[in-house]
């Protein structure tokens, strides 16, 4: 099965992945998120996640729920993250 065509937040988190991963997940990626934005001395714009209102700690949310919001907050840093790193054709 082939999802290369699909957005990332549209890809499925491997089914054997378990609710204690992804809530460590969702933490590591607000980890990441919180590093970018201190080097670069700008925030991360993330309207998607935050409206899902469901943090790493929330660990009473479905596993649904946390998969949502890490698959979420993985496509807007990604999106970020590439927006801010285009590189250069002269770039080595």
């Amino acid at each position: 099965m082939s999802f290369g065509d699909r957005p990332l937040r549209d890809r499925p988190i491997p089914y054997c992945m378990r609710k204690q991963e992804l809530v460590y997940l969702h933490g590591l990626l607000r980890q990441i998120r919180e590093y970018y934005e201190r080097e670069h001395g700008e925030p991360v714009q993330t309207p998607g996640y935050d409206t899902c209102d469901v943090s790493p700690t929330a660990i009473h949310r479905s596993k649904a729920d946390q998969e949502e919001a890490v698959l979420t907050l993985l496509a807007e840093l990604t999106e970020s993250m590439e927006g801010r790193h285009q590189m250069s054709p002269d770039a080595d």
